[in-house]
């Protein structure tokens, strides 16, 4: 696939204002792929915003996109489209909550089995580095809610019965690992 035509596919999953400029031919025979292609088309993927690139990687899970995929597969790539088929999933978990038709359900689970079927994917090529991401960011989660409580007690502020529930799941996730720092939950 030319650039063209890359950027023309690119382009049909992309809302009006995202779209790029797709370059006039040159040439009427397809010229064979080459590395600067590939890296030419990987800018243009790591040049989309994040409503782009998600929109993107939502539109194109089905097996038919496995050449759109081995980009977003790429390592400069592949945790950006972790973070939009995650969120996603989160989405349309929420959406099977709904109360909905029956055909609009079966559409949505079908949906999120080829979700599930990417993320797989991707995670299977990210391995323990998704946990340590997790990790990291439950550990970063876990300082700020510590800080606040912190500096509530030090202000002298009576908390909320939400503030409390807070503390309290901090509070219980932290006692799973007594060993770690009290900032951090593993």
């Amino acid at each position: 696939m030319d650039e063209a035509a890359f950027l023309r596919r690119l382009n049909s999953a992309l809302p009006k204002e995202h779209r790029y400029p797709i370059p006039a031919s040159t040439t009427t025979n397809p010229q064979p792929r080459t590395r600067s292609d590939v890296q030419h088309t990987l800018e243009t993927l790591k040049g989309l915003t994040g409503s782009g690139y998600a929109h993107l990687v939502h539109s194109h899970t089905g097996r038919e996109h496995d050449e759109l995929w081995q980009l977003l597969l790429d390592p400069t790539l592949i945790r950006r489209t972790h973070a939009a088929l995650a969120r996603k999933r989160t989405a349309t978990l929420r959406r099977l909550q709904e109360p909905r038709g029956r055909q609009a359900n079966e559409r949505t689970r079908g949906y999120l089995e080829l979700i599930e079927t990417r993320l797989q994917q991707v995670e299977s090529l990210l391995g323990d580095d998704v946990y340590k991401d997790l990790r990291n960011t439950i550990n970063r989660l876990a300082a700020a809610i510590g800080q606040h409580r912190t500096a509530s007690q030090t202000a002298g502020v009576i908390p909320e019965d939400w503030d409390r529930r807070l503390w309290d799941v901090l509070d219980a996730v932290a006692s799973t690992n007594p060993d770690a720092p009290p900032d951090r939950i593993s």
